[in-house]
């Protein structure tokens, strides 16, 4: 007996560790032995339940899978150092493109379209070609800037924001750019994409082709771009514009050309008409007058916190509301025409009313540039 017991084999002798929650109790053995069908489809549901569970696990943990999969072929190479240094320095200067008062707007997204990889001198490249994109387009921000607020008015109706750019201004400015057909045909899709880019592309992986024009719908018509996204939807356009192997950059600066030649809106610095002797004459007698009706319609607007706290300066709505108390609005003179005066007023004098940012334009009329708006 004591021969047997010790030639007994190991895992006998020296059982695995089982928690006992795992472990069946003597009385509930008939029991299982019973409900065995029904803990079979039990389980195949709760299998299907933990496999649907697991993809769902494994997709959100895909942009930390990507990351790792980086750093581990980078972590594998041997990088010289001259590449390091020019790393190193395309960094710092991609930096500068995105620090300070004229920071490049964070909402635009194209780093999809740059050159993809992981080596080392794929992100050299890909940096090098981010830095010429932002230096196109710092090159032309007054003429993007103009662009938009031209276009971002044309359309209107009735009194809104004029920092949003809806799909039907957008189309217009299209035709207008005389861009090619290969741009009109996609337009919903580039719109789509430029929309929705932050979700699109938030694995870090780029989208092409047709999966890129699957969520394209009609109810895009109903969405606005701000500054950013059209910033966004020109670097997009632009290469789908002009195809070709040349890298994003010159394709970007083939269209930001395009786009200062045709559109009519841009041709410099806007003259004062407020400034010539004759016109200046004519305010200076109802100076006192118009300084009266300039400050009681300034705070008319109180339809939100930034309106009200605005009450020495006069917007677009109050601009409207003193029209309209004037007796001034009618077929000839639309909403879109009071805005094309109102923008004209308020990008008036050499500097083009740009502020030297990235930012809104300043849509508040000074009391110089109001009077320049009642003179046009």
């Amino acid at each position: 007996g004591k021969e047997a017991e010790e030639w007994q084999p190991f895992h006998i002798r020296c059982p695995p560790f089982e928690a006992k929650s795992l472990l069946p109790s003597k009385g509930s053995a008939g029991l299982m032995m019973v409900s065995s069908v029904e803990d079979d489809e039990g389980s195949a549901q709760a299998a299907a339940r933990a496999s649907a569970k697991a993809r769902k696990d494994e997709h959100s943990h895909l942009p930390l899978l990507h990351e790792l999969d980086a750093l581990h072929f980078e972590a594998c190479q041997e990088v010289s150092k001259e590449l390091k240094q020019k790393i190193a320095a395309l960094e710092a200067r991609l930096l500068s493109f995105t620090q300070g008062d004229a920071a490049f707007p964070r909402g635009c997204l194209f780093q999809d379209l740059l050159p993809q990889g992981t080596s080392s001198e794929d992100r050299a490249v890909r940096l090098e070609e981010e830095c010429a994109v932002l230096e196109a387009l710092f090159a032309k921000r007054v003429v993007i800037k103009d662009a938009f607020r031209s276009y971002a008015s044309s359309a209107l109706t009735e009194i809104t924001a004029l920092d949003k750019i809806s799909m039907g201004e957008i189309r217009t400015f299209v035709k207008d750019m005389r861009f090619s057909s290969r741009v009109t045909i996609k337009l919903p899709q580039i719109f789509y994409t430029t929309l929705n880019s932050a979700v699109l592309f938030s694995d870090g992986r780029p989208m092409r082709g047709e999966e890129e024009s699957m969520g394209a719908c009609d109810n895009d018509d109903d969405s606005e771009l701000g500054m950013a996204k059209f910033v966004e939807f020109l670097i997009r356009a632009s290469r789908e514009q002009n195809v070709g192997k040349s890298n994003l950059a010159r394709k970007l600066n083939t269209m930001l050309n395009t786009i200062q030649r045709h559109c009519k809106s841009i041709s410099g610095p806007t003259p004062q008409i407020s400034v010539q002797p004759l016109v200046m004459k004519v305010l200076s007698k109802r100076q006192n007058m118009l300084k009266r009706v300039y400050l009681k319609y300034c705070g008319e607007d109180t339809s939100d916190v930034a309106a009200s706290s605005a009450n020495h300066t006069m917007n677009l709505k109050e601009l409207f509301q003193l029209m309209k108390d004037c007796n001034q609005m009618d077929a000839k003179f639309s909403v879109s025409k009071l805005a094309a005066a109102f923008i004209s007023a308020n990008s008036s004098g050499p500097d083009n009313g740009d502020d030297g940012t990235w930012s809104e334009w300043d849509w508040e009329l000074s009391w110089d540039e109001f009077q320049e708006v009642l003179v046009r």
